[in-house]
């Protein structure tokens, strides 16, 4: 506002309120949030993957804050990479690291005023490596490599050094040897690391000869990448061991003997676990026909008497005539089944087959009782014996008493007489 006054007598005062516009003028640079910007990426991803976003500002107005980002390659004729209006880096094809695993390039900006002003920032981008590439012999160069190799007692036991590369880095090339083939005698043995072949024991005169040795190389990354070649070693032998041929190399020896002690265990236990097993079988089948006669007996006693075997049964005669007795012993055939047969024709049979008869009840009895036992107490038997003892007479009552004149006495004494 301004206000305009004079001198008279009153004065007078005039105000009158102004607008002033101030104009923008570009004067300010774009600035960048740091000088140098750092970023990790991936090789081998597809385009348009993104690296990184460049952070820049311009406080001037209009056209003069508005930005627009340009890649400056240093010596780099294509560089892989594209910025948007806003500053986000991307890849434009898939990175190797193998081809080149950083990348130093500018980005500048630079805003639309008049004048134009602009501002530069470092960026450097480094690719990781993955393991896409598998390790490679360089030492052997060909497979198969062909190679002389003649041992003195006195030489160093080195034979050769193998070489290998990786084109990956880091833990992806490092890198580890193995002899995988070929080593049925174990002589050679190599550093996992060095990659350094050498013997791995005394070298005996019947040791000469050609080896083809297959050998690895590995890498450490992930998934494990491999190489493989053979090496053809033709062995000879100084004269000098020319007394070790016959030394027997006791490492081998050992193992044979240890396979030999296994082997003999295993067929030892093989046979002892058969010889059980027949013997409990047979047991088995013992007490099942012992348990199966016991019930058949208990089931059908009669089966088990008639199915006796014969036996011989001394019996003593005895004759009574006027006063005078005689005695005479004989082998009485006992029959099966329940026939019995007398030596004579003898009168009183009923009283022969009655007796009979019980001494055949008793018998049963008697096989009854020892198969019971057996079943439930497994430790007591009843003798499969009995004595019978029968008294034939040709005996006549006559009303008074017996008739001594024509009495005959049978007896069964025991086994021993």
């Amino acid at each position: 506002m301004i206000s305009c006054q004079d001198k008279g007598s009153p004065p007078l005062r005039t105000e009158r309120k102004f607008n002033i516009q101030v104009t923008d003028v570009n004067d300010v640079q774009p600035q960048f949030t740091k000088d140098t910007f750092k970023f990790l990426t991936y090789e081998n991803e597809k385009s348009n993957f993104p690296v990184g976003f460049i952070n820049a500002s311009d406080p001037d107005l209009g056209a003069g804050g508005q930005l627009s980002y340009f890649l400056l390659s240093k010596g780099i004729h294509d560089l892989p990479f594209v910025i948007s209006n806003f500053g986000f880096i991307s890849t434009s094809e898939p990175l190797d690291h193998e081809k080149m695993d950083i990348y130093k390039f500018q980005v500048l900006i630079k805003d639309n005023g008049i004048p134009s002003l602009n501002n530069t920032a470092n960026v450097i981008v480094e690719v990781m490596d993955k393991n896409d590439n598998a390790p490679y012999f360089t030492f052997p160069s060909v497979d198969p490599f062909s190679l002389d190799v003649h041992y003195q007692p006195q030489s160093n036991n080195e034979v050769t050094v193998l070489r290998a590369s990786d084109r990956d880095s880091h833990v992806n090339a490092f890198l580890r040897y193995e002899i995988i083939g070929g080593n049925n005698k174990e002589l050679f043995t190599v550093n996992h690391y060095t990659g350094v072949l050498s013997f791995s024991r005394t070298v005996y005169q019947n040791d000469a000869g050609s080896y083809n040795l297959k050998l690895s190389v590995k890498d450490s990354g992930s998934p494990i990448l491999s190489a493989t070649t053979t090496l053809s070693l033709i062995l000879t032998v100084s004269n000098n061991t020319a007394k070790m041929f016959t030394s027997v190399d006791k490492k081998s020896d050992h193992k044979i003997h240890i396979n030999l002690v296994v082997i003999i265990v295993v067929a030892a236990v093989i046979i002892s676990v058969a010889i059980v097993i027949s013997m409990a079988v047979c047991m088995i089948h013992k007490n099942n026909q012992r348990n199966i006669r016991c019930n058949e007996a208990i089931n059908d006693p009669n089966k088990y008497f008639d199915e006796r075997n014969p036996y011989d049964v001394p019996v003593a005669m005895v004759t009574d005539h006027g006063g005078h007795r005689h005695s005479q012993t004989t082998l009485q055939k006992s029959q099966p089944q329940s026939e019995y047969k007398s030596v004579h024709s003898l009168k009183g049979a009923s009283s022969i087959k009655q007796s009979y008869n019980m001494a055949q009840r008793s018998h049963q009895e008697s096989m009854m009782t020892s198969c019971i036992g057996k079943e439930k107490e497994h430790m007591f038997m009843v003798p499969d014996q009995f004595s019978e003892q029968i008294s034939i007479a040709s005996n006549v009552e006559n009303g008074h008493g017996w008739i001594e004149s024509d009495t005959v006495l049978y007896e069964t004494l025991p086994a021993g007489i």
